[in-house]
């Protein structure tokens, strides 16, 4: 089964874009919190309930499953060369130094 996770976003922006990415992938998986399941549009629920739980076209992606895990690791990696390599001093100028609080805080 090929699955897909929606990012950066909770919301799916709208049905037609749900139903092309349903036509490259199998599942689609979305980061939520659980209150949000009760506040989704109305044609939203036939791609969450349609086919069961575990078949279901759209579903929650689980933070801690493993391979969402290797996926998290991966970008922050990703993140860091790009950090590594910047010449445009992105990081001094908006990194967490600049926020209230220092690196210490954390």
């Amino acid at each position: 089964m090929r699955k897909a996770l929606a990012y950066p976003y909770i919301d799916i922006p709208h049905e037609n874009w749900l139903k092309m990415n349903l036509l490259l992938n199998d599942q689609i998986q979305r980061i939520l919190p659980v209150t949000t399941l009760n506040d989704e549009p109305d044609w939203i629920k036939p791609y969450v309930e349609g086919r069961g739980a575990a078949d279901a076209l759209l579903s929650p992606a689980s933070l801690y499953a493993e391979e969402n895990q290797r996926r998290q690791i991966h970008l922050a990696e990703r993140l860091r060369q790009r950090l590594d390599n910047d010449d445009s001093k992105f990081a001094e100028k908006h990194g967490l130094s600049n926020f209230v609080g220092s690196d210490s805080d954390l």
